[in-house]
């Protein structure tokens, strides 16, 4: 007789539908491209159809798990709570949560993702494989597109082994920072949400020499850098910017257009900068600055060619403040829970800012600056810069530039890129 043990006298009618089940139930990975009708019915699988092929997933293996249907479909994060689980137990690294309607999803539902165990696919019936004797630690695949989150729950960055992300067609208006932790991610969807920048952790990610590394941005909306409204002295420093930019990816002195175009890839080249707006080491925006036109509200995120220096001091442009170094000793002091209810107490609401701060870099790590790379807590200056992504061959148009939101630890800091700088 053949087959394993366990399922004697096993008809052809339910290895068929087991074989059925799992053909309806692959979806394609996502392709990072933003289509008009993904938020259609019938793009993808409903979630009473995807919970129906667990369910015969489930039966097949030996497993009964029966689901109230009536009530876990009513509630969206019940639902989530069950699929992540059945993926789980039958060691299925792609986890799809698209489409359920979920406005917020909790640390509790992804950290089941961390007992998963890769299926090492023995049959016990035929003699083993190489795929048998591979790790068995996951590469998990989790979407989230076409729900309605603004928030993102902290433990989704604390999983290292995640290689596919897709965040698609959400209400995010800002990525974390802590977006850098994801070290194995090869493929990021972040289109189709409510984000006017980029954080400068994911520029790293853009510039990867890994060919297979997928980042898909567009639609969305980002801010430009106005080319329609620019006046001829702009222009002129764009283009100078980008031309310069170009001979150094291409490290020709006078590239020519053959050369270029055996050249291919995608580079990043810097375009230009917004004004510097500058904080104080409470976070506050620097009086000093704010006077200054640029500095007034949203008024920094456009372009400019005029960098003012800092505010005048007459304390170090570089060394943390004492509210700084306090916040850092409290880190290691106290737990996040403690410092999220102290930030409740009536205290100055400097302090309690910090504090929630702190408390935030508890959870997700602190920020870096975007200069010199070291720590902190509260930012001493911000700014944008644009910058062109695209073949040396291609032209200048808004939707190959790319808006990268930078923050510094210190005034010092506060540096915008050099002109003419191209990256590979």
């Amino acid at each position: 007789m053949k087959g394993p043990w366990w399922t004697p006298g096993k008809k052809a009618g339910q290895s068929l539908r087991r074989n059925m089940a799992k053909k309806e139930g692959f979806r394609n990975a996502d392709s990072g491209v933003w289509m008009g009708s993904d938020d259609s019915t019938d793009s993808l699988k409903s979630s009473q159809a995807r919970m129906e092929g667990l369910e015969v997933s489930d039966m097949d293996t030996g497993f009964e798990m029966p689901v109230n249907t009536m009530s876990t479909f009513s509630n969206p994060n019940a639902l989530a709570d069950q699929i992540v689980s059945r993926c789980v137990e039958n060691s299925k690294e792609r986890v799809d949560l698209s489409d359920l309607g979920l406005s917020q999803i909790s640390d509790g539902t992804l950290k089941e993702l961390d007992h998963m165990v890769r299926n090492p696919h023995n049959d016990l019936v035929h003699p083993p494989s190489e795929d048998q004797f591979s790790p068995l630690t996951p590469s998990l695949q989790i979407y989230l597109s076409g729900n309605q989150l603004s928030s993102l729950p902290k433990h989704l960055f604390r999983m290292a082994n995640l290689s596919v992300l897709s965040l698609r067609n959400n209400q995010l208006t800002e990525l974390p920072h802590s977006i850098s932790k994801l070290d194995h991610l090869q493929e990021l969807n972040i289109a189709g949400n409510q984000l006017q920048w980029l954080p400068w952790e994911l520029f790293d990610m853009i510039r990867s020499p890994d060919e297979s590394r997928k980042l898909s941005v567009r639609p969305n909306p980002l801010l430009n850098l106005g080319l329609d409204s620019l006046d001829e002295v702009a222009i002129k420093s764009v283009i100078s910017n980008l031309r310069q930019g170009r001979r150094a990816c291409t490290q020709f002195d006078q590239p020519d257009i053959l050369q270029l175009e055996r050249i291919g890839g995608e580079h990043l080249v810097f375009l230009a900068a917004s004004g510097i707006r500058y904080f104080e080491t409470d976070g506050s925006v620097s009086r000093s600055s704010a006077s200054r036109p640029i500095a007034a509200k949203d008024a920094w995120q456009r372009p400019t060619w005029d960098h003012q220096p800092p505010p005048p001091t007459h304390a170090s442009l570089r060394a943390p403040s004492m509210l700084e170094i306090m916040l850092r000793k409290a880190q290691h002091k106290y737990s996040q829970a403690a410092m999220a209810s102290a930030g409740e107490e009536s205290l100055p609401d400097a302090i309690v800012h910090g504090l929630l701060m702190a408390s935030e870099g508890i959870d997700f790590g602190n920020r870096r600056c975007s200069h010199c790379n070291l720590e902190f807590l509260i930012p001493r200056a911000e700014w944008l810069e644009y910058w062109f992504h695209g073949q040396v061959t291609e032209n200048l148009c808004e939707e190959k530039i790319l808006p990268f939101r930078r923050l510094a630890c210190s005034w010092a800091c506060a540096q915008v890129t050099a002109d003419g700088t191209g990256l590979v």
